[in-house]
């Protein structure tokens, strides 16, 4: 075991450590693991070696987050988190898409991804939509408070963005990146994690739309110019249609083209 500063802990200090602390604790597993999968609420002086039996290796605790009244406002009892996709292209991070996730009453995680909890997407300078969603696309429009989602711009928000921003350009080499952030009682970021696989994006487009915005046609370009210098001849097109399908276009491309891919955002 490791304290804060690093310094190494027998199972027994490690336990009288945590229950001197004096504050209800988090414990969770710190690798492959997603969803609250895994979370669990320690009363305060409630640690013993039975708990950490459980887990095994390769998890964390830490104290619980008091998150800013604003936050609050939506379930007080869970942690709710801004969710957000950032992409490094062409030297620059951009904010791809972000949410407020928001778990259910009585949950201590933001439980969005299992059904129970909601998602609210984003926009400009925190400013919420003006629905949101659970999993199955069920929608609502307010806070458990009854607060309109529309009338809120969330104070963290801004700060988070920064944040990313500063953060990605250090780890450059990955191109898209999905961060979770809190925000405590001054309204100050607080990063829960950041994830380096490839982000679950259904829940970002149903609330926001495609994943790439605005930056979606520069991105098929790039990627065409790329396979041209692998030595593929390519042609873009943007099939913004469904009905009436533009049946001359499709036959054209069909004749002179070997191999036809269709690529989709899931978003209508």
């Amino acid at each position: 075991f490791f304290d804060e500063h690093d310094d190494v802990l027998s199972t027994d200090e490690a336990v009288r450590y945590l229950n001197n602390l004096g504050c209800d604790l988090i414990i969770k597993p710190s690798r492959e693991t997603g969803g609250g999968m895994g979370v669990r609420l320690v009363n305060a002086g409630g640690f013993n070696t039975a708990i950490l039996d459980v887990y095994k290796k390769d998890y964390i605790i830490q104290k619980c987050i008091a998150q800013h009244p604003q936050y609050k406002e939506f379930n007080p009892s869970s942690v709710n988190t801004e969710k957000i996709i950032s992409m490094f292209f062409n030297g620059e991070v951009h904010i791809l898409t972000s949410i407020l996730r928001v778990g259910a009453p009585g949950s201590h995680t933001d439980t969005a991804s299992t059904g129970k909890g909601y998602t609210v997407g984003i926009g400009l300078n925190g400013q919420l939509n003006k629905e949101g969603y659970n999993i199955y696309g069920e929608r609502r429009t307010s806070t458990a408070s009854g607060r309109m989602f529309e009338d809120v711009v969330l104070c963290g928000h801004d700060e988070i963005c920064n944040q990313i921003k500063k953060a990605h350009k250090m780890l450059s080499r990955f191109g898209i990146i999905s961060w979770d952030f809190a925000v405590d009682e001054n309204c100050e970021p607080i990063l829960i994690e950041y994830n380096l696989n490839y982000p679950d994006v259904m829940i970002y487009q149903m609330n926001n739309g495609p994943l790439f915005g605005d930056l979606t046609q520069t991105i098929l370009e790039d990627v065409r110019e790329k396979l041209k210098k692998e030595g593929y001849s390519c042609s873009l097109a943007n099939g913004r249609f469904v009905k009436p399908v533009d049946t001359e276009l499709v036959a054209h491309l069909a004749g002179n083209h070997g191999l036809i891919v269709t690529l989709e955002e899931n978003v209508l």
